[in-house]
């Protein structure tokens, strides 16, 4: 039987993944730093993980240009940085609107006042609540554009502690991932999906090739953060990866280290 190793290093094969590290300088790291500097910027809780859905936003808008999209729908669309980035970095889109989606009010208002301090407020629109229930109310089209970087940890049942909610994606961290890539889209819509190796690669790329045709790949290794070595998670992530549903690996530094994936996929 193929193991995850197996299953997830054929698919970067198969498809071509874009394979860097986060730290990697490009013009979206250069913006993300600058950005950071400004005090009136904030809402940021996993910076690498900010970073490559920034980059992955990007490339949406890059390979969708003369599709003449006009929405962009991020579900669960935290600070907005990654969707200011795209949009600064594709100006040929100019009128793309974005549509945040988030079930925290505060991160909703975080993520207006970004939009303002950049001048591209007049291109969102925000909205609270369940991204998942949200997504049944939708009216959508194959020229709708569809981003999420939904929470994809895995956290155990028995961590009940608030801080771990914007990043818990169950038990093995598909909760969000499989509702997500089970949803009936419109035949011909685009998604940009960010996930992780440690959210059981082999059951979300079974998902990905049972209902999507996948355009584009991208793989960056990135240090485990403050939420995976927390004593709350570590444990926990050892035993999933012992059970084959998750994989990272420990440099010659004793850093563990995981991938983090986007993925850009055409609805079938």
């Amino acid at each position: 039987m193929e193991s995850s190793l197996e299953k997830f290093s054929d698919f970067l094969n198969r498809h071509h993944a874009v394979e860097k590290r986060i730290d990697d300088p490009d013009s979206s790291s250069d913006f993300f730093a600058e950005a950071l500097k400004l005090p009136e910027i904030v809402g940021f809780t996993a910076l690498a993980d900010t970073l490559a859905y920034a980059r992955l936003l990007t490339e949406l808008l890059r390979i969708t240009a003369g599709a003449n999209s006009r929405r962009l729908i991020d579900l669960g669309i935290g600070s907005a940085i990654p969707s200011i980035i795209a949009l600064r970095d594709n100006p040929q889109n100019l009128d793309l609107k974005v549509i945040g989606i988030d079930t925290d009010a505060a991160a909703l208002q975080t993520a207006s006042e970004n939009a303002e301090t950049f001048g591209v407020s007049r291109r969102f629109q925000f909205y609270q609540g369940d991204f998942l229930k949200v997504m049944d109310d939708l009216v959508l089209d194959s020229k709708t554009l569809i981003g999420s970087n939904p929470p994809y940890l895995p956290v155990p049942e028995s961590v009940k502690n608030s801080k771990f909610s914007s990043i818990n994606g169950g038990t093995d961290g598909t909760f969000y991932l499989k509702k997500i890539l089970q949803h009936p889209f419109p035949s011909g819509s685009v998604l940009a999906l960010a996930w992780s190796s440690l959210s059981n690669p082999a059951v979300i790329i079974s998902l990905m090739e049972k209902n999507y045709e996948i355009l584009y790949v991208h793989s960056y290794i990135a240090k485990f953060g403050v939420y995976t070595k927390s004593n709350e998670l570590a444990p926990h992530l050892e035993a999933e990866r012992n059970a084959d549903r998750c994989l990272y690996f420990t440099g010659n530094d004793g850093i563990h280290r995981q991938w983090i994936l986007g993925t850009i996929l055409r609805r079938l």
